[in-house]
């Protein structure tokens, strides 16, 4: 049986499935997945549950599978820092700056042409929490609204995660370090 984004390779009797080969047959990849257990419990998968969970090129976001960074870049615009928080569908821990590339779609003229400095980097649901909470709580070191380039507040009073982004935020700081310039 093939599913929605699989194409038959009439040859091999495999289904091609965007990166890898399937096989109908047994319901299994051939290969592992690239992202190994974090994609599940089954390198060899095809979803979590191929009845209920369709996503025919394999492109829907989920923050479980997904890199989420904190970053600070200068606004040359207002002079003033901006606090980001930017996420890619896909493991890029080793490699965050593609997820600022994804953002800015590789221009950052914001910046003057610079990329903004990377403060944190994280992989799933753990990782976005500590990534959004260390945005407010980095915004805030900052100065706030008067004195940052954002906008708004990045983390604002109404966001339902508020209290669950600045926990994970500041048990990340309190066990890896802290917030420059605060003791």
């Amino acid at each position: 049986m093939l599913f929605a984004g699989q194409w038959l390779d009439s040859e091999s009797g495999l289904a091609y499935n965007r990166f890898r080969y399937y096989d109908p047959e047994t319901g299994n990849y051939l290969c592992l997945d690239p992202i190994g257990l974090l994609g599940g419990n089954n390198p060899y998968q095809y979803t979590l549950n191929s009845y209920d969970w369709i996503d025919p090129l394999g492109l829907v976001g989920n923050p479980a599978t997904a890199t989420h960074i904190t970053y600070r870049g200068f606004d040359v615009k207002t002079g003033k820092s901006y606090i980001g928080y930017a996420s890619k569908q896909g493991y890029y821990i080793s490699n965050a700056q593609k997820v600022l590339d994804y953002r800015y779609n590789s221009s950052f003229e914001r910046f003057g042409g610079k990329h903004p400095e990377i403060l944190y980097k994280g992989y799933g649901q753990e990782g976005k929490d500590i990534a959004r909470g260390l945005e407010q709580r980095y915004f805030e070191q900052a100065g706030g609204l008067g004195n940052t380039a954002n906008k708004q507040n990045p983390v604002g009073l109404n966001n339902k995660r508020r209290d669950i982004y600045l926990e994970a935020a500041d048990k990340h700081l309190k066990n890896n370090g802290r917030i420059c310039g605060k003791k």
